[in-house]
């Protein structure tokens, strides 16, 4: 995925669109809120992690470019 290109997210039988920023923030916010259950498996939660650095990476992108 490239910083330009926009995620797209299943909700509700359609696919919506969300910019690079908003998805950042779910995300950590989401992690955030399963850091203390153990619910999540190890390998989830580290790819997850993984994401999360890309999509902040193209935000910090994106913030220089429009800054």
């Amino acid at each position: 995925m490239q910083c330009k290109e926009r995620p797209q997210i299943l909700k509700k039988s359609r696919i919506e669109q969300i910019d690079v920023r908003e998805a950042s923030t779910k995300l950590t916010s989401f992690l955030n809120a399963n850091q203390e259950s153990q619910v999540m498996p190890s390998f989830i939660r580290a790819q997850l992690l993984k994401i999360e650095t890309g999509l902040k990476g193209c935000t910090n992108v994106n913030s220089n470019i429009d800054g």
